[in-house]
């Protein structure tokens, strides 16, 4: 409890910064905005003008208080304080970034103190003029000491408000997120139709891309792509765990390579495997089937690279890499002395399998691969010799699909 000298000090400084209230705030308010642009100019969502109010009913509270010399203890927080912790928290701030912020207002506010305490007065209010005061020292450290306190506490009232709201937040996700993933595995486990996904705002009529987005090592959060996939059109987004999450989206056109790329593009780790676009209720679970064994034969390559792989690009791929061993005789057998290890190898292999895709074209070939002509026909040579005798006789499909099969399992 402040002594009847300290709470004078504190009455005087307090009666005479009441007609200052408004330049304090907005010196507080416009340092903060210079800080964090980002807060600052999102006039959509409201958190401006909240983030106004919070300050200048801050300066009031504390001010008002001081000039009645009232115990720190018996100051209440303001509500807009606490409505500002949650909002901040909606944003996915963290305490320590709105214990950052309380800090960094309350910084200018002591500032603003000093100046308007020690700061010459001109009989209009401006700097309170320390000339009748015995001792300025005193009257400092007595209104220093009563806005740290005040802070202290509606730091501690906004930390309370984000851990509350994140509590309900995380107990509400997780309840809804499990009975979302109650629910899809019954309409693909055929449990369930097309009404529950019409109630999950998945129109069943619609074509849709069945997804599954997965990082293998290096994402530390699902939920940041997990949230950009749910921004695509008829989106369905079920985060499975910490490192998965399985999705539909719509696909009335062909969605584009770039639009996965986009999805994936700030977690250079994240790796998404598509179905093929499909209608109906046994569409939404074949995609879904088809993204999975996309992924599953991923896993199995163990190759970095695309970042996307598509279903039709790999399906019999995919076929292949269930009896890994058959299917690496196969290979080997349709490719002679082209299979094998080493870097000169897989660029003979990459030749021919650009070949046959441009049909034969060596020109095209030379194009695609960014060398000379000539190189093409000096490789294609050499591709025949180190081709079995009886290649014709597996067929250029065969030979075709050995290739794409040792591409994903050198």
């Amino acid at each position: 409890m402040a002594s009847r000298s300290e709470s004078a000090r504190l009455q005087r400084v307090g009666a005479r910064l009441l007609t200052r209230t408004e330049p304090i705030a907005t010196r507080i308010l416009e340092h903060v905005e210079a800080t964090r642009p980002d807060l600052g100019s999102d006039a959509e969502s409201g958190l401006h003008a909240l983030m106004a109010m919070v300050i200048t009913s801050n300066v009031d509270n504390v001010i008002t208080a001081m000039s009645q010399a009232t115990p720190i203890d018996a100051v209440p927080t303001t509500i807009a304080n606490e409505e500002f912790a949650r909002r901040l928290a909606e944003r996915d701030v963290s305490a320590s970034e709105v214990v950052q912020l309380h800090q960094l207002a309350h910084h200018q506010l002591i500032l603003a103190l000093l100046d308007e305490i020690t700061g010459p007065g001109d009989g209009d209010g401006n700097g309170d003029g320390n000339g009748d005061d015995p001792d300025p020292p005193a009257t400092i450290r007595a209104v220093v000491d009563y806005a740290n306190r005040y802070n202290a506490a509606a730091t501690e009232a906004a930390v309370a408000a984000v851990a509350a709201y994140t509590q309900r937040h995380t107990q509400w996700f997780s309840a809804r997120r499990v009975d979302l993933v109650r629910r899809v595995r019954a309409v693909l486990a055929g449990h369930e139709g097309a009404e529950v996904l019409r109630r999950l705002g998945c129109e069943p009529d619609r074509r849709h891309v069945g997804i599954v987005v997965w990082a293998p090592t290096t994402v530390p959060d699902i939920e940041a792509p997990a949230e950009r996939l749910s921004q695509l059109p008829g989106a369905l987004v079920v985060p499975v765990d910490g490192a998965t999450i399985h999705a539909w989206v719509r696909a009335d056109d062909e969605p584009s390579a770039q639009l996965w790329q986009d999805v994936g593009a700030r977690d250079p780790g994240l790796r998404i495997a598509l179905g093929a676009p499909a209608t109906g209720v046994d569409g939404f679970r074949a995609t879904h089937a088809q993204a999975l064994a996309t992924q599953e034969m991923v896993e199995k390559s163990a190759r970095p690279d695309p970042a996307v792989v598509a279903y039709r690009d790999v399906a019999p791929i995919s076929f292949l890499a269930r009896d890994p061993a058959a299917a690496a005789r196969w290979a080997s057998a349709v490719l002679g002395d082209l299979d094998g290890p080493g870097a000169d190898l897989d660029e003979l292999r990459l030749t021919l399998a650009t070949y046959l895709d441009s049909g034969q074209n060596t020109g095209q070939t030379a194009e695609t691969l960014y060398v000379h002509r000539n190189t093409v026909t000096y490789r294609l040579a050499r591709i025949r010799e180190l081709l079995p005798r009886d290649a014709r006789h597996h067929g250029r499909l065969n030979l075709a699909l050995a290739l794409a099969y040792r591409h994903w399992f050198p």
